[in-house]
């Protein structure tokens, strides 16, 4: 009655088994059944594809922060740099100013700028050269120095203050006739026009800097510096220079205007002549 009720149910013909039936079911399924692995294995396929997608997304997002954040962090370190390197510059300015106030002489403020700057800028020696005369002036080489070698530049600071420089004339006569900072380096090919270099060199200085001390458009003064190293100085430092030359430019003018008083004070206006105060001193 129950297979009857099954052939009934299903439709299954009178005339047919349920044994050949349920052979001829299974031999479907076992027909169907490579299909439907391979549906599977697609499935599968696909999905291993979108997590290739995704990883390969998530590892170009990653790297697109991590070169942001190295930047990022290349900037801050770079503005850090700078800022800290205006600072020095400031401290510069402001311990040559404090000095040229409250120097006794032209000389003394020269020489804590000489030793100011070598500081700042790492370089082992620092020389002055005066302007002397205001009619017709020459370059004097003096003895001022700020020497960190005890004894070892003696060669090249003899040498130095035997040079009559004058105008176009080695590195300080470069820089006095042009109003302007200068540098060589040992191996520029200008080298031969400037004679102290061999001597230099053979002290262990590669580069020479120069910078003029002006009264407007006046040059008074210029003060050179050797440094162990090839050195070509960018725009800040010029600009740096530039204003310690504006600022004992003022200490020389301070001394010049002291000077022309005391004269006054001593002299007829008219005859130039010592007057009764110059003689009575």
């Amino acid at each position: 009655v129950l297979s009857s009720s099954i052939r009934t149910a299903c439709g299954v013909p009178p005339n047919i088994s349920m044994s050949k039936l349920t052979s001829r079911n299974h031999s479907v399924c076992m027909k169907e059944l490579p299909s439907a692995c391979c549906m599977s294995d697609s499935i599968n396929d696909a999905k291993s594809a979108l997590a290739d997608a995704e990883i390969a997304r998530l590892n170009r997002r990653l790297r697109r922060e991590s070169a942001a954040r190295h930047e990022a962090e290349a900037i801050a370190e770079h503005g850090l740099r700078d800022l800290f390197q205006r600072q020095q510059e400031i401290g510069l300015l402001e311990s040559i100013a404090a000095a040229s106030n409250e120097a006794d002489s032209v000389e003394d403020a020269m020489r804590h700028a000489l030793a100011a700057v070598c500081k700042f800028a790492d370089w082992p020696l620092g020389h002055l050269l005066l302007v002397d005369g205001e009619t017709n002036p020459i370059f004097d080489s003096t003895k001022i120095w700020h020497d960190e070698s005890s004894g070892h530049y003696e060669a090249l600071r003899v040498l130095t203050e035997s040079i009559a420089f004058g105008r176009s004339i080695g590195l300080p006569g470069r820089v006095w006739e042009s109003s302007a900072p200068a540098w060589v380096n040992a191996s520029s090919l200008n080298a031969h026009a400037h004679p102290r270099l061999p001597t230099a060199e053979r002290a262990g200085l590669r580069s020479l800097f120069a910078f003029p001390v002006m009264i407007g458009i006046e040059v008074v003064a210029v003060l050179e510096f050797f440094s162990m190293k090839h050195h070509t100085p960018d725009g800040a430092l010029l600009r740096l220079m530039g204003q310690i030359g504006m600022t004992l430019g003022r200490v020389v003018e301070r001394k010049r205007t002291k000077d022309r008083l005391m004269h006054d004070a001593l002299h007829d206006p008219l005859t130039q002549l010592g007057n009764r105060k110059l003689f009575l001193d």
